[in-house]
């Protein structure tokens, strides 16, 4: 709620948004049959009108700070540079570190086994990136809004890709 509060929500909405957060119930019902009820003690349900405005209002400031662009769509978020020299490898490694800190600051985190780097264009240095201090996996491909992006072809996409 702290994050909530800092962007200058009242604490009678902030409140309310942790009442419907916190001690729910849920089951699932498929195919005429029905699961036990469990207890979820927190999270956001997904696919809800308020769990996409709290995600959003949660990740409002994740730019702040950074000097490469990042491109947003859901819950993918791709900073992304040319990289053709050392300075821009440190610029983009100083991004995903500010990155690094503004996810435990708001404790959240970001899934490492689905971020990879993406090297596109002849001139790419093709330079290792760090993540939460684990080194990102490299991709040859990756689907990105339906459309596939490969290394071999000139886009303004990449280097870096989380999903």
């Amino acid at each position: 709620m702290g994050k909530l509060r800092s962007i200058g929500l009242e604490n009678v909405i902030c409140k309310w948004i942790k009442n419907w957060l916190h001690y729910r119930i849920q089951r699932i019902v498929g195919h005429n049959s029905y699961s036990e009820w469990s207890l979820l003690i927190n999270g956001i349900p997904k696919c809800s009108v308020l769990g996409l405005l709290l995600f959003n209002l949660l990740i409002n400031d994740i730019q702040e700070g950074i000097s490469n662009s990042i491109y947003f769509f859901a819950d993918v978020t791709t900073p992304c540079n040319t990289v053709q020299s050392v300075e821009n490898v440190n610029k983009l490694q100083a991004d995903l570190d500010k990155l690094t800190v503004w996810a435990s600051t708001w404790q959240m985190r970001f899934n490492i086994d689905k971020c990879k780097v993406m090297h596109l264009g002849a001139n790419d240095l093709h330079a290792a990136y760090v993540l939460g201090g684990v080194k990102l996996g490299k991709s040859l491909a990756e689907k990105d809004l339906g459309e596939l992006v490969q290394q071999k072809a000139r886009s303004a996409w990449g280097p870096f890709k989380k999903r």
